[in-house]
């Protein structure tokens, strides 16, 4: 059983009560910890790989799908999410 086929049965066998909150709070969650998470990662991740000498914005995007145009934004919000960590970090 895959990891969403579970979440779905055990969400299925909470009370109707118990899945308006659950439900509710894995919404406040995803939308506020997980999901921004999740797009700094990404970021992070298309500079990374851009970076490498054998990598550029149109290997990695034709790799996985995406627009050029995509992974050039995402390598580039990545390279300034970067800049701005290692900015605090020195300034802490």
């Amino acid at each position: 059983m895959s990891w969403e086929e579970t979440f779905w049965a055990e969400l299925e066998a909470l009370t109707d009560t118990e899945q308006i909150v659950v439900t509710g709070e894995l919404i406040d969650t995803l939308n506020h910890r997980i999901v921004p998470e999740l797009a700094r990662i990404r970021r992070r991740k298309a500079a990374e790989v851009v970076a490498q000498s054998d990598w550029d914005a149109t290997r990695l995007a034709e790799t996985i799908g995406a627009r050029r145009t995509t992974i050039t934004r995402l390598a580039e919000e990545g390279r300034a999410l970067t800049r701005e960590e290692t900015i605090r970090a020195i300034l802490r």
